[in-house]
């Protein structure tokens, strides 16, 4: 399956998306990443998210810009889940929402927010990027890694110079969700526009 990918991710990177490590959560049509390495929490948080919340996936995203120019967000399967059987849940990925904000996702002992350099929401849109496409680099020469590295990098500059990014500080058992709310422009809005 992995193998059959690296035409699209390629596609993506040449174009200026990337393939995110991330849960892709929706709330009045707007798409927002939680993005975390394994086991950081992700399916946890798009699990537990709450109405009129809307958990599209729990793992993987590819963005790309739209013919206006502005970044949108395909959910993408749990690959894991899909090869072993665990699950019979069904993703689309032709369906695509607006992204409004990318959160990074640390577990803490209370809820909370934090905005964050651009240099810090590079280096870790990076990480979450590197974490999905490093099947991409399987194969090729040095020359040609390197170079899909650095486009790599530079896509994720140029998305986090677009779209606001957070440190999103969650905990077990509170409610992250309101303090993502917090700071987005639509919260408690019925619509996003």
């Amino acid at each position: 399956m992995l193998f059959s990918l690296i035409p699209v991710y390629q596609a993506v990177i040449s174009n200026g998306g990337i393939p995110f490590h991330a849960a892709l959560v929706t709330r009045s049509g707007a798409g927002v990443l939680i993005a975390a390495k394994g086991d950081g929490g992700k399916s946890k948080c798009a699990a537990r998210i709450p109405k009129p919340w809307n958990a599209l996936c729990d793992d993987e995203t590819v963005i790309v810009r739209d013919t206006t120019g502005r970044y949108v967000v395909h959910p993408f399967p749990t690959w894991s889940d899909c090869i072993s059987g665990r699950s019979d849940r069904t993703w689309d990925v032709q369906h695509y929402v607006p992204l409004q904000a990318i959160f990074f996702l640390e577990q803490a002992a209370e809820d909370e927010v934090i905005e964050v350099s651009s240099a810090q929401a590079a280096t870790r849109a990076y990480k979450a990027t590197e974490q999905i496409s490093v099947q991409t680099l399987r194969g090729l020469q040095p020359s040609d890694v390197r170079a899909i590295r650095h486009r790599l990098f530079e896509n994720a500059c140029d998305l986090v110079n677009a779209v606001p990014t957070y440190v999103l500080r969650a905990s077990l058992d509170g409610k992250f969700w309101e303090e993502m709310e917090r700071v987005l422009p639509c919260a408690g809005k019925d619509h996003c526009t």
